[in-house]
């Protein structure tokens, strides 16, 4: 094996002007030193090729899977094999990575994320928990929704033009 150190450069330029220099250094390997360097070879282009791959698996997410939450969920749906169990973990880890989110589904899922979360902090907090009442009827009021805050027992009238 020949390898090429430097391209030509000139060596002492002030005592030998026209004195140039190129180095190669040959090396001979024995077999077993052969075999490693093969082996070393085809490790190296695997690697690369496994690198290859997943950054191109990247690249086909980032460019079609996330660009909208409809072809991200579809995906979802597909790799999950039509288990609708795993919404939990498409919600948390798959979504927020979609770039556009401004379809009803998504709107309606991070608003319900948001009210849960908002629930969950006020259950040991009674007096938050009050203020956020307050704020729920106050809304119902100035939307005229007074359907929605029938007594627990009685459903709420769908039907209502109230909306």
């Amino acid at each position: 094996m020949t390898l090429a150190l430097a391209s030509w450069q000139r060596a002492l330029p002030t005592i030998h002007p026209d004195l140039s220099v190129c180095a190669r250094v040959r090396l001979h390997l024995s077999t077993a030193g052969r075999k490693q360097l093969a082996e070393y070879t085809t490790e190296r282009r695997r690697a690369h090729i496994e690198r290859a791959v997943l950054s191109d698996r990247a690249a086909h997410l980032r460019r079609h899977v996330l660009q909208d939450a409809d072809t991200a969920r579809a995906w979802w749906l597909e790799r999950q094999g039509g288990s609708i169990g795993s919404w939990e973990q498409f919600n948390s880890i798959i979504l927020p990575l979609v770039q556009k989110q401004d379809d009803p589904q998504s709107r309606y899922t991070r608003a319900a994320s948001l009210f849960s979360s908002l629930i969950e902090r006020m259950e040991t907090d009674e007096t938050r928990f009050q203020a956020f009442l307050n704020l729920a009827r106050a809304l119902v009021d100035q939307m005229n929704w007074q359907d929605l805050v029938n007594e627990p027992d009685e459903p709420p009238d769908h039907n209502s033009d109230s909306g």
